[in-house]
């Protein structure tokens, strides 16, 4: 018989040491600045003086699939919001991982190594002076302007550009077949000016993804007449690039609760040595991407989000026979709903999603649009949909800055996959590092163990990122959860991102909104789960038994606290049990003492881990024979 132990006796917390306040959490000369011109707060809410940039774009592409390569002519007009006079402006050219003497986290296929993103013609301002450009590295280029940009004014830059795309499929897009493309990080994008760092001026080398402003796109894109694309926004010329029956089927589709096939293999054109300009239009988005395919299926459905007046519309495209396929576009419906209505509990923030099959091996997330594998099987297919469909919150609704930060957007999004899983499959197999079995194996102790906080883009090996963006981060959330309970986190994760929707949150902004939130100091937990190089070990080292009372030491030897639970063997056979909160750790992080009445002959007490964490198995039991 198994019984809590509670049930008939007291549990005395001893703490070794008490602490007289917590000790504060490590901030920058940067962020502390951001502070002081109050455009932050140690609240967690945005300063009273909280600002940001955004950019209007205009495109005018080509496409030559044969050649793999757009060019283009590019418009932007960007808005200085901030309160600082600016001499450049700073562009991306991510494209340009793949330029050959590139730096690059990971080897790349040499089919995929090209001489880089041309521009040309680079002119400024209502005049159109030319400006001149200095390359910062392969990646970030410097564009001086002619005339200071001052507080509150905007300025034009246009310029013509010539972006070659992958031969293969690369680390986020590329070549598919000879006919089907995804195709990401295609334009000179001007980078994040904000309140802390001022220009991003980070090299993209693979594994940290990117850092944007909420913008508007007006998107022509020209290609061969044969190909349907995909991409972010609203077609805006639907009845010169639809058929009358496809267009038919788009507008049942955007209503249906089941999937309807758009396009299917008899809708295919043949070539006609002709081209179709595809035009778009999106409004307060961080990025534009797209997928082009002449032979792709097209299949879509409605999901509520949240109201019957509000839907979805969920989409997916692939080739025909693509087996997992199948059932994306419902489980994206059962995503959006989820998401929606229970946690994060905000409504989907577009009007659409797509899931369009490309790259080879998990995916890649773009607002309102995926570029994902034909997933290995079912579990996989709901997890990976579910996941790079989250992205659409973290990161293009909280605008987080992933090459500093790329665990937290991965990690929100590695819960809101999982609470999709948990909650309408939950018969399907559990994914890789959701199987704490398997988590236990990264969470030990090892080299590759840094902390959470570190800045992503100073991580060169993609392992120990992947650890943190995946595991470890994870991991962290659900202590979170356990310390101050599911509901309160649920509630204070809703509310951080009604208050920072559109924006550009740190995780400070997070630890202190939390803080605020719970009406307590939790800097401890911060501290050690997020700051620190621990791991989840505990050890009995000690147990002693009087008449009534047993009495036990448990030593952190990892370092990192985390909930378990009690396990007490009696001599006549009957198991005693209590969970003990991550909550038990606060005043003291590295040993706790315990003594419990139990009036009864104790053979060995054990420590359980459920739905926790645990490197070493074999010093989690003590027995007293």
């Amino acid at each position: 018989m198994t019984r809590p132990l509670l049930a008939f006796s007291t549990i005395l917390i001893i703490s070794i040491h008490s602490l007289f306040g917590q000790k504060p959490l490590f901030e920058s000369r940067e962020l502390d600045m951001a502070y002081q011109k109050s455009t932050r707060s140690r609240s967690g809410m945005p300063g009273e003086l909280y600002w940001q940039n955004h950019s209007s774009y205009t495109i005018i592409a080509r496409f030559v699939p044969k050649e793999s390569k757009v060019t283009g002519k590019l418009s932007v007009v960007y808005y200085n919001e901030s309160p600082d006079t600016l001499n450049s402006i700073v562009f991306k050219l991510m494209q340009n991982i793949y330029k050959k003497g590139a730096n690059r986290q990971m080897p790349v296929d040499e089919q995929i190594v090209h001489d880089g993103v041309l521009i040309e013609n680079i002119r400024c301002g209502e005049n159109e002076t030319s400006a001149g450009m200095n390359s910062l590295s392969a990646t970030v280029v410097n564009v001086g302007l002619p005339n200071k940009l001052l507080p509150g004014s905007n300025v034009t830059v246009k310029l013509d550009f010539e972006t070659p795309i992958p031969k293969k499929s690369g680390l986020r897009s590329g070549t598919i077949d000879s006919s089907s493309f995804f195709v990401a990080y295609w334009f000179p994008q001007i980078a994040v000016y904000d309140d802390i760092f001022g220009w991003d001026r980070e090299q993209y080398v693979g594994v940290p993804e990117t850092y944007n402003d909420f913008s508007d796109y007006q998107i022509h894109l020209t290609m061969p007449s044969e190909y349907t694309v995909w991409a972010t926004g609203d077609v805006t010329n639907e009845s010169e690039v639809y058929s009358k029956p496809v267009l038919e089927r788009i507008r049942k589709s955007k209503k249906s609760e089941t999937k309807i096939r758009i396009l299917a293999e008899e809708d295919f054109k043949k070539p006609d040595g002709k081209e179709l300009t595809w035009k778009f239009n999106a409004i307060h988005v961080p990025d534009f991407a797209w997928g082009a395919s002449d032979h792709y299926v097209w299949e879509a459905q409605a999901a509520q989000n949240p109201a019957p007046d509000n839907l979805c519309w969920v989409q997916s495209a692939f080739p025909a026979g693509a087996e997992y396929f199948e059932m994306v576009s419902g489980v994206a419906k059962t995503s959006v709903e989820l998401f929606s209505r229970e946690f994060p509990g905000i409504p989907y923030p577009y009007f659409k999603h797509i899931t369009f099959r490309g790259t080879d091996g998990g995916g890649m997330e773009f607002p309102m649009i995926a570029n994902n594998d034909v997933a290995y099987d079912s579990v996989n297919t709901i997890m990976v949909t579910a996941h790079e469909l989250a992205h659409n919150y973290y990161p293009f609704i909280m605008g987080v800055n992933e090459r500093k930060f790329g665990w937290w957007d991965e990690t929100m999004t590695t819960l809101m996959e999982g609470y999709v899983k948990d909650k309408a499959f939950p018969h399907q197999k559990i994914r890789g590092f959701f199987d704490r079995n398997v988590s236990f194996n990264f969470l030990g102790p090892a080299h590759s163990m840094i902390p959470l906080i570190t800045e992503t883009s100073n991580i060169m090996k993609e392992g120990i990122s992947i650890t943190n963006f995946y595991i470890k981060g994870p991991a962290a959330m659900d202590m979170l959860q356990n310390l101050i309970g599911q509901d309160a986190f649920i509630r204070y994760n809703k509310s951080f991102m009604q208050v920072w929707h559109s924006k550009h949150p740190t995780p400070w902004d997070y630890f202190y909104f939390f803080n605020e939130k719970a009406g307590e100091d939790l800097n401890w937990f911060w501290n050690i789960w997020f700051y620190s190089f621990g791991y989840a070990d505990l050890s009995i080292v000690e147990v002693t038994q009087s008449d009534a009372y047993l009495k036990f030491r448990i030593k952190n030897k990892g370092g990192l606290p985390v909930p378990f639970t009690i396990r007490v063997q009696c001599k006549d056979g009957e198991v005693l049990e209590e969970q003990v909160n991550i909550r038990a750790w606060e005043t003291n992080t590295d040993e706790l003492t315990y003594r419990i009445l139990t009036g009864k002959k104790v053979t060995s007490v054990t420590l359980d881990f459920p739905g926790s964490y645990d490197a070493d198995p074999t010093n989690n039991t003590y027995s007293m024979e």
